[in-house]
């Protein structure tokens, strides 16, 4: 979030992400120290549960360069307020839905925010983020990775010490 704030040239930049409902919390932050930390905010945003995960699932993403006479909808105007937002710009995190192949999941959203002014978002910005999504969705299906695989270890771990256990009472016993 560091890089991509300083390489768009915005405020404040986050990593959200969703729960089954919607709702969500901002688990990555990077903001400049004018503006309000919203870092491990929970959001239930009634917005995001109206539309759900298809439209981000198919490539949606939003560029209003202001909230106030661009926003695609009203409904957000009050939920970014209080983040003293002027733009954003967010993309869709997806990741690859390990039990159905071939399938999607909406995990989160990486949001740009501008703050201080409304901003022309460029083409190159919308690129940049892009980019960085399918770097943040490479880190993040890793580490799920990695805790499966260690929830597994643990699990076999256990059932190699009960059996261990079963097989000296056994050996004991006869």
């Amino acid at each position: 979030v560091e890089g991509g704030r300083t390489l768009l040239k915005c405020d404040r930049t986050v990593i959200y992400r969703f729960e089954t409902d919607m709702s969500g919390t901002i688990v990555a932050e990077s903001v400049l120290p004018e503006w309000r930390v919203s870092l491990d905010t929970n959001i239930f945003d009634t917005c995001f549960q109206q539309q759900g995960a298809d439209p981000y699932l198919q490539g949606h993403r939003t560029v209003p360069p202001d909230i106030y006479d661009s926003h695609p909808s009203p409904c957000y105007i009050p939920f970014l307020e209080p983040f003293q937002v002027n733009a954003n710009i967010f993309v869709p995190i997806l990741l690859s839905d390990m039990s159905t192949p071939n399938q999607l999941k909406l995990w989160g959203l990486l949001i740009a925010h501008n703050c201080r002014a409304p901003k022309e978002w460029q083409a190159s910005d919308l690129s940049l983020l892009d980019d960085l999504t399918v770097q943040v969705a490479i880190a993040i299906q890793k580490s799920e990775l990695l805790s499966s695989l260690e929830e597994r270890a643990s699990r076999l771990a256990a059932i190699n010490e009960t059996l261990c256990k079963t097989t000296e009472t056994l050996a004991i016993r006869n």
